[in-house]
């Protein structure tokens, strides 16, 4: 699996890794519906730090990939409309 970090680049993930990263992300999607600024920012810093330690650089993007923001995004989910 390709993850594209906004703004950083694209790592190779191998299954492992993949189900390592998909369950920090599931928990930065929680973060984002309850609209918890502080634990969707701790959340998605540990989701990009995960796909960094874990993947490898690439450069290639295969047909298959998964789009995760960069940090700095976070400033428009706290000013998003909560979802319900």
């Amino acid at each position: 699996m390709i993850v594209r970090i906004l703004g950083e680049g694209q790592y190779r993930l191998d299954d492992a890794a993949f189900a390592t990263v998909s369950a920090i992300d599931d928990r930065v999607q929680e973060a984002a519906d309850a609209g918890d600024a502080e634990r969707f920012d701790r959340e998605l810093r540990e989701l990009v730090a995960e796909i960094t330690r874990l993947g490898t650089r690439s450069s290639r993007a295969r047909t298959r990939s998964c789009p995760a923001p960069a940090p700095r995004w976070r400033r428009r989910v706290r000013s998003s409309p909560r979802r319900g």
